[in-house]
């Protein structure tokens, strides 16, 4: 958010403003821009503007009054504001309850304050706040990163830069790592000015429901990859970063056609956890997440047990030769690449052994991968139905492939 309702009521812009609609979360009323609107709006209003009225046209009908509401509402107006020529004048009450019910902020303002003087108050406002608000986020960008990625001198210049972005590095945090992905690409381009817009209201996503768990967070983004640090609610909590992202999920349910989103989850760290340890545990879990399917795919550190064990086993120089020797009929002698055999071998791995089903997913007869396994046992000496030969082809085949 850059500039909201909330801040122009903070600010004191505008003398003698009066809420007439309640129950709404004005620091989520984002004002991009300030116009002038009578009834009817004819679509005029663009989306995040706030409008200026005299209700000239609809103050004699309660109707007209309430169809006027609707469609500022309709077009996404981040608010409204009032004045009437007689100050005895009351907004019918049909209407202060459908703007309530629409979600629309609602406020009156005196007569004799000149649009136009409150109209450049709020410009001038919003263009100093855009400057820096883009300054703020780049630099808060790039301490993400860098923290993420230990790309600092010591933790303690970091506390004392992040207190002066407004981030506490002595709270503990839970750290997600989040692909975002186009799930069609006649949907949208990756550099299509909606694109844009979606990744901000995916940001704004991100800060909003922290807020609403009354936690703080700390977020980067990189193109279509996220880094988000949440607050652990408690040290009974340890599933804080599940709930943070299921409500995520939610609020972001507008997009389930347009992208799949691959969620990382670190263990929740404690005070004084190393951040670079919550990243690369979040960034291991998403790794495994964007092996799944598409939609959402959510995993945790201590979830993704056995890409961890991998990781362990791919360290050790004697094991990664071992892994070379046995799959080396399999590849030709070049462990990672695609073959007809290796591509077998995975999604039988994948399918725990149902042949029939890894046919099936391999577009392929039951009897033709019966003959390709028979090959595999050949090349390999090893059998797929021996459980010890058949844990020692999966775990050197998860050395090289993602499964």
């Amino acid at each position: 958010m850059i500039y909201t309702i909330y801040d122009m009521l903070r600010d004191n812009i505008i003398p003698g403003i009066k809420q007439i609609s309640k129950g709404m979360d004005l620091a989520v009323r984002e004002i991009s821009s300030v116009t002038v609107q009578e009834y009817p709006s004819d679509n005029f209003v663009q989306k995040g503007e706030l409008v200026l009225s005299t209700a000239s046209g609809c103050t004699d009908s309660e109707d007209k009054f309430c169809a006027f509401l609707n469609e500022l509402s309709g077009n996404g107006a981040s608010g409204v504001l009032f004045a009437f020529r007689d100050s005895s004048y009351r907004i019918p009450k049909s209407a202060a309850f459908l703007a309530e019910e629409l979600q629309l902020p609602v406020f009156t303002i005196p007569w004799d304050l000149r649009f136009v003087q409150i109209q450049t108050d709020l410009i001038r406002v919003i263009q100093k706040k855009n400057i820096e608000y883009l300054t703020e986020a780049r630099l808060k960008n790039d301490f993400i990163w860098d923290l993420s990625f230990g790309n600092y001198e010591s933790l303690p210049l970091m506390k004392s830069i992040g207190k002066r972005l407004s981030f506490d590095l002595n709270l503990p945090y839970t750290c997600i790592a989040m692909q975002v992905s186009i799930q069609d690409a006649s949907l949208i381009s990756d550099y299509s000015g909606e694109a844009d817009e979606n990744f901000t209201e995916i940001e704004s996503a991100i800060e909003i429901c922290a807020r609403v768990m009354g936690l703080k967070a700390m977020y980067a983004r990189r193109s279509a990859e996220i880094i988000v640090f949440v607050e652990n609610s408690g040290p009974s909590r340890p599933e804080t970063g599940k709930i943070y992202i299921e409500r995520l999920k939610s609020r972001l349910e507008k997009f389930s056609k347009i992208y799949s989103f691959s969620c990382g989850i670190s263990s929740p760290g404690t005070a004084g956890t190393d951040f670079k340890v919550l990243y690369s545990q979040a960034a291991m879990a998403l790794r495994y997440a964007k092996a799944k399917t598409a939609g959402w795919s959510i995993f945790t550190y201590d979830d993704a047990k056995e890409a961890r064990i991998i990781t362990c086993l791919a360290e050790s120089s004697e094991v990664e030769a071992m892994a070379r020797e046995v799959l080396d009929g399999l590849t030709g002698g070049a462990p990672g690449r695609s073959t007809v055999l290796m591509d077998t071998l995975i999604e039988y791995i994948r399918c725990c052994g149902n042949a029939s089903k890894a046919a099936e997913r391999l577009y392929i007869h039951r009897q033709t991968l019966l003959q390709r396994l028979r090959k595999i046992e050949e090349v390999s000496g090893l059998s797929l139905h021996s459980s010890k030969d058949m844990f020692i082809l999966e775990v050197c085949t998860r050395l090289f492939y993602e499964i």
